[in-house]
This record gives structure tokens, C-alpha cells and sequence, in this order.
């Protein structure tokens, strides 16, 4: 493990005689193991494959990924995760349907993990089709509960929108039951357009998420046991929070504004919006910004505490910084004396 630990730094050095060199030594080492050591074999042939990929050494590490497929077809019984990152080693040399062969082999979770895993390891380009189709109706044809499918389609979604498929994952989204799951996904979605510099598009993205946000019927405080964990207060806290963080990257603050408005948490909402006043006044609306930050120092002066919010110091704390990021002095003070 040492000896492969050293050859990826070489690798990530780019001294590929050295890795290569080592990772020859760590494999004399591998002959050595007992039958009862395949398991440990397995990964550190896996992990050698891999550097061997890394530094181009690609036929060795064909050679390499064909043994370690046939230790793992004799083997008694293979491990998910050994077969997927064999999976993910085929995808990584450029052999997709072999890697697919073997996603193939595993059932359920663990399959559609798998293909999760798979899609990841392969470049954009080099995703066929016929892959992505395969999750997708693996995915849509298993019944699970809402929880789950949400939880499923929120890994899935990215995949495809870095794939291209941006019809799909906007197909996936509308399928999504779980308001958190929903605004992770759109969130990822988001990202992929604003990297193509499709800003309208990815504002329109998160409106999808926003308005199932501001749906969320949040209890009343005193209807939330002590000791509960989580609500749905918390939930439409956090998701419409990270929401206007995403919308403030794009610079759409009046899409932020009204997510935040709806936030039922009182301090929660004045974080939210101290981050929109300071926005505001890095595009040049220090008066918008003045009177946003004033209103969110007054809603955390005058609130009653709610079960599951921020800490009242926590959002003067946010107050403070947004005050003085956007050049308010006069409120800085006003936020630090309370």
C-alpha cells in the first residue's frame, strides 16, 4: 500500500518512470499473498491498474484489469465495491461495454450505485448513449418509496446534464417528490447551464425548486417536539436558503428575495438576507442593500424564538459582515451593540 500510496504522488508529479517503477515493485509484493489475502490482492491490483492508467501505461493495465476480472469471476463471492471499481477502472482505459458487462452482474442498489459510479469515471464524451438509457429504466422501473426515487434521481440528474442531456434531467427533475432532493438536484442542474453561459436557463431551473419550496407548510414552533431532529420548518429553512445562495451567484437577487420571503424561521431569514444586502451592494445598489440589511437587523431584533432557528447572535454575527463587506459603518455598530 506504501509503495502504491508513493507511485501516485510520482504519477501526480509527473514522473512516470518512478511510478511506473514502483508500482512493478508493489505487485512483486502482491505475489507473495496467501489465499486468504485475494480480497486485499484484489484492491491493490485495482489501485496498481489504476496508476498504471494514469501515467498511460495502458497495456499493462489492460493486462492487469483482464486478471483481476478473472480473480474476481472465480472468486466465491465478489464484493460490490471491488466490482464496481473494476467497472470504473474498464471506463477509466476506455472499455465500456466490458465495463457495463460487469455493472450487468450486480443487482438492485448496488446496480444502479454502480452505474452512478461508472458514469463519473467516464469522460462526457465517451458516455454511450445505450448507458445512460440503461440507468435511466433501471431507475424508473424499480418501486420504491418517494423518499428513495427522490434520493435516486437527485444522484442521476447531474450525470445527465453533464452528459448533455439536459431534456432528460429536466424530465427527472419534475419527478421529484422530496422538496430537499429537488433543490440538490436543480442546484447541480444550475451549475452545468452556468457553465455553458446559460444563466435564464439556470435561474429557471431553480425556479422549479423555489416554488415546491415555498410550498413546504412549516409547523407552527411549539407543535416541534425537543427532541425532533428535523422539521419541515428546517427543511424549507435550508432549502430555500441554499436556493438564494445560488440565485445570488447568478446575480438574479429578486428571484432571491422571494425565496428567502418566504423562510419561516425569523433569524434564519435575516441571514439570508443580510447575504442579499451585501449583493446588492456589490452591483452597486447601496441603497437597496442599506435598506435590506435594515430590514433583516430589525426582523432578528423583534422575533420570538422559533424551535429549529439559527441563534440571534449568529445572524447579527451574519449582519455584521454583510454590513461591512458592503461599506455601512453606522449598521455595523448599530448590529454590534446589540
Amino acid at each position: 500500500r506504501v509503495l502504491l500510496a508513493m507511485a501516485w504522488s510520482c504519477s501526480e508529479l509527473q514522473n512516470k518512470k518512478e511510478s511506473a517503477a514502483l508500482v512493478q515493485s508493489a505487485l512483486a509484493q502482491i505475489d507473495g499473498f496467501s489465499d486468504e489475502e485475494r480480497r486485499d490482492e484484489i484492491q491493490l491490483k485495482i489501485s496498481a491498474a489504476s496508476v498504471l492508467t494514469t501515467i498511460e501505461e495502458l497495456d499493462r493495465a489492460n493486462e492487469l484489469a483482464r486478471e483481476i476480472q478473472a480473480s474476481l469471476v472465480s472468486a466465491s463471492e465478489a464484493s460490490f465495491d471491488d466490482t464496481a471499481r473494476l467497472a470504473n477502472l474498464f471506463g477509466d482505459l476506455g472499455d465500456l461495454p466490458r465495463a457495463i458487462a460487469i455493472v450487468e452482474t450486480l443487482t438492485g442498489d448496488n446496480k444502479t450505485g454502480a452505474l452512478i459510479a461508472l458514469s463519473l469515471h467516464c469522460k462526457v464524451a465517451t458516455i454511450e448513449r445505450s448507458l445512460l438509457d440503461r440507468w435511466l429504466d433501471q431507475l424508473l422501473n424499480v418501486s420504491i418509496n418517494d423518499y428513495d426515487s427522490s434520493l435516486r434521481m437527485s444522484e442521476v440528474i447531474p450525470v445527465f446534464a453533464r452528459a448533455g442531456r439536459i431534456d432528460d434531467a429536466m424530465a427527472l427533475l419534475q419527478r421529484i417528490k422530496e422538496p430537499y432532493q429537488l433543490h440538490r438536484a436543480a442546484m447541480a442542474v444550475a451549475d452545468v447551464l452556468v457553465d455553458q453561459q446559460k444563466i435564464d436557463e439556470a435561474e429557471a431551473v431553480l425556479n422549479i425548486a423555489s416554488s415546491v419550496g415555498r410550498k413546504i407548510v412549516s409547523e407552527k414552533s411549539e407543535e416541534i417536539p425537543s427532541s425532533a431532529s428535523g422539521s419541515r420548518a428546517l427543511t424549507k429553512s435550508q432549502v430555500l436558503s441554499a436556493l438564494s445562495d445560488a440565485y445570488i451567484k447568478l446575480g438574479r437577487l429578486s428571484s432571491a428575495e422571494l425565496a428567502v420571503g418566504a423562510i419561516d424561521h425569523p433569524q434564519k431569514r435575516a441571514i439570508a438576507l443580510s447575504k442579499i444586502g451585501a449583493a446588492y451592494a456589490n452591483q452597486g445598489d447601496r441603497s437597496k442593500a442599506q435598506r435590506i440589511l435594515r430590514k433583516a437587523l430589525a426582523l432578528s431584533d423583534t422575533s420570538e424564538e422559533y424551535s429549529h432557528d439559527s441563534s440571534r447572535v449568529y445572524a447579527l454575527f451574519s449582519l455584521i459582515e454583510s454590513s461591512a463587506e458592503a461599506g455601512f459603518p453606522d449598521d455595523v455598530n448599530n448590529a454590534m451593540e446589540r
